[in-house]
């Protein structure tokens, strides 16, 4: 009895940490300590990107985030600009009850109000951007956005 007990804490325990369980494994994006290693990454994720752009968050819900777009380095300029948070709706089939939602602890979490240098990709055809993917609040970007202009 005691052991089972155990095994049932252990097991509530781990899944209330599922964040932790599960966490998004990438690097921290560039780091400028080590320029080469930073210069390296962002021309890697300007490659893999079909858009990189600075912008304001002007809506966010659990699907989607708008962008009001404010300088392009690559992609079609647009004033405003739809990325999916990553979140999925996933049907059940079982029941009649509301649909799941999936997310990760790679979606990048973008709040209202804030600005950000974005590199998103295409996936399924939908831009999508990830924490691991160079995109950081445009207050943080500062020698990114200064490699990004003199990449042009």
């Amino acid at each position: 009895m005691r052991r089972l007990c155990v095994v049932a804490l252990l097991t509530l325990l781990s899944l209330a940490n599922l964040d932790n369980a599960f966490a998004c494994l990438c690097s921290d994006g560039a780091n400028w300590t080590k320029p080469g290693e930073a210069r390296r990454f962002l021309d890697k994720e300007f490659r893999d990107a079909v858009i990189v752009f600075s912008g304001k968050v002007v809506t966010r819900d659990m699907f989607k985030v708008t962008i009001k777009a404010e300088k392009f380095w690559k992609g079609d300029i647009k004033e405003e600009v739809i990325l999916s948070t990553g979140a999925k709706k996933i049907p059940r089939k079982d029941r009649n009850d509301e649909d799941m939602v999936s997310i990760s602890t790679c979606d990048y979490k973008f709040e209202a109000g804030k600005k950000y240098l974005v590199f998103a990709k295409s996936i399924d055809g939908e831009l999508i951007t990830r924490r691991c993917s160079g995109t950081d609040l445009l207050s943080n970007s500062g020698k990114t956005v200064t490699y990004l202009n003199e990449m042009k």
